[in-house]
């Protein structure tokens, strides 16, 4: 009855040993030593993923399966998949390289509008106009005046909270200039 259970604590301690989990930590690194937060380090393990700190370090405990490889990814660097090394608790540094990924090309232009050549329906208001038109209103209700331009007081006068539209746009879509800015 002594062996039988010397015997069972054995087998115990070897089921339990073999299922001991791995721990791994490293250091994520660029191409100057300088540390790499926020690094996603995936392996082929369904679900077991970490990321790196402020300092570029990561740790993870692997459980009962040991994953093959670790892959390193971040939005300003180009990925970098690895080999788990064999040893467990071995420091792994991974320097990972700049990537610079091409956008589309971007064209600004720019036109004022002319009357009679532009197609863009436009008012200037002179000096003059300002004068005579404006007192005490709101700047949306001076420009009511313009055709297809609907203004509106939330206040319910001519001054306080106001608004504008052109045609059913509002506006955040009406460019107004003044002074040609």
């Amino acid at each position: 009855m002594k062996h039988l259970s010397l015997l069972l604590v054995i087998v115990l301690v070897a089921v339990c040993d073999s299922g001991a989990s791995q721990s791994y930590s490293g250091l994520v690194i660029d191409r100057d030593d300088h540390p790499i937060e926020a690094v996603s380090v995936l392996t082929d393990i369904s679900g077991l993923a970490t990321i790196t700190d402020k300092d570029g370090r990561f740790t993870f405990n692997t459980g009962t399966d040991t994953p093959e490889f670790l892959t390193f990814s971040h939005i300003s660097y180009q990925p970098r998949m690895i080999g788990l090394p064999d040893k467990n608790g071995e420091k792994i540094v991974v320097v990972l390289e700049r990537a610079v990924y091409p956008g589309q090309n971007i064209r600004v232009m720019a036109m004022r509008a002319r009357h009679g050549l532009t197609p863009v329906p436009f008012t200037d208001f002179t000096e003059d106009d300002i004068e005579r038109d404006y007192t005490v209103a709101d700047f949306p209700v001076l420009l009511e005046t313009t055709p297809n331009m609907y203004a509106v007081s939330y206040t319910g006068g001519i001054v306080g909270a106001s608004d504008y539209k052109i045609r059913g746009f509002d506006a955040k879509r009406i460019g107004v200039y003044i002074n040609g800015i």
